[in-house]
């Protein structure tokens, strides 16, 4: 029997992506094969104004309504209150595949912590010190992780899930696609924040069995 796979595009600086996280949480529990694909949300490194910062803060209080994910006061008043904060993408995803190069399942713990380390922690997840600080709170060998660790190969991955994402027909992230015998049905998650297993049921459908 062909196990489908749930196919997750993600950037681990899209606050919708870390309301989606009890997704990506309930597709490895029915069983089905998880696989991330990191999109790039932000592909250079850039500070963000007073303006951009009120979007962002409207944007996370209407996430946390919606899904009851945390913010934590130190990313709240810290993290975005400081105009000197660098927000980049591809140092967190290559922390993702650097976890999963070790660990081949380690890629989402390694996202839910990175999650929780910028959510929650306000910790700068775009430096790598950070980033390997928070593979060695999942057991992650340091010395492996660094040598693992690629900005070139994240923004090589990079490319290649805008390629899936136009055969998937997916478009911004958070995104969720399940393949079966090589073709793929995209799914609507926008009706399931904060209700995740209404998402393992639409899981189930869009394969035909009690997954």
């Amino acid at each position: 029997m062909i196990v489908p796979t749930l196919h997750y595009i993600y950037d681990p600086l899209c606050g919708w992506c870390y309301g989606a996280s009890p997704f990506v949480e309930a597709g490895i529990h029915t069983g089905m094969a998880v696989r991330l694909h990191g999109g790039g949300l932000v592909l250079e490194p850039i500070c963000i104004g007073p303006g951009k910062t009120a979007y962002v803060r409207s944007a996370d209080t209407r996430i946390a309504e919606l899904t009851g994910r945390q913010l934590g006061t130190d990313y709240v008043n810290t993290l975005l209150g400081d105009p000197t904060t660098s927000y980049w993408s591809l140092p967190p995803i290559a922390a993702v595949l650097a976890a999963e190069r070790i660990e081949t399942e380690a890629g989402p713990s390694m996202l839910a912590a990175i999650q929780k380390a910028h959510y929650v922690d306000g910790k700068l997840v775009s430096e790598p010190e950070s980033l390997v600080a928070i593979a060695a709170t999942l057991g992650l060998d340091a010395r492996a992780f660094t040598v693992s660790f690629s900005i070139q190969s994240a923004s090589a991955h990079v490319a290649q899930t805008h390629a899936l994402m136009h055969t998937t027909g997916l478009q911004g992230f958070p995104g969720f696609a399940i393949e079966r015998n090589g073709r793929f049905t995209k799914l609507y998650n926008e009706n399931f924040y904060g209700y995740p297993n209404k998402f393992v049921d639409a899981l189930r459908r869009s394969v035909g069995s009690d997954a």
